[in-house]
């Protein structure tokens, strides 16, 4: 049976739960039509969430710098997110060192068929057979002056495992449907 270990940084704390097939969106779609997409409803439960720990609001004004990203906290705590490269990004550090078994990588983008308003997630794949590092989970602002929130269990973070060395593996062709009706 293959792995996925997580080793918590000492005094920090990790919310990670299996991804669930619900969406906000897709309750709302007129009868749950939405949820008769097979390819949303295994995109939106393959793999794991990541929660935010602490709510929180930011918003960027535009500049390059990184103290053009505001953040807002509620509470006597201190943000999850930090403005950490500037250009708009707001970064999320991960507080756990990730292990998989070897030729496993973790593959790491926002929360799949979650869209958030003014902000788009980035995806990262993480060599977590061998890197002795954590990571950050980055999300781009994609416009200036647009206040986001992140609540409390909140996922920010969407991962799951894939096979180190397939992708470049693969081989995909193009052929008419009629050569294999």
């Amino acid at each position: 049976m293959n792995q996925l270990i997580a080793y918590v940084l000492d005094g920090h704390e990790l919310r990670i739960r299996p991804a669930p097939l619900e969406r906000q969106w897709m309750d709302d779609s007129d009868q749950r039509f939405a949820y008769r997409c097979l390819p949303l409803n295994i995109a939106n439960a393959h793999g794991w969430e990541i929660l935010c720990t602490q709510p929180f609001s930011a918003i960027w004004d535009g500049r390059k710098t990184k103290d053009a990203i505001r953040i807002r906290t509620k509470g006597e705590t201190g943000s999850p997110a930090i403005s950490h490269f500037g250009g708009g990004i707001l970064t999320f550090h991960i507080p756990c060192l990730f292990r998989t078994d070897p030729g496993v990588d973790l593959f790491v983008t926002g929360p799949i068929n979650r869209p958030k308003d003014a902000i788009a997630p980035l995806s990262g794949v993480i060599e977590t057979d061998w890197s002795p590092y954590t990571f950050t989970m980055n999300w781009q602002f994609t416009r200036p002056g647009q206040r986001v929130h992140f609540e409390v269990d909140e996922p920010f973070c969407h991962l799951f495992p894939v096979q180190r060395g397939q992708l470049e593996n693969l081989h995909p062709a193009i052929r008419n449907l009629s050569e294999n009706p």
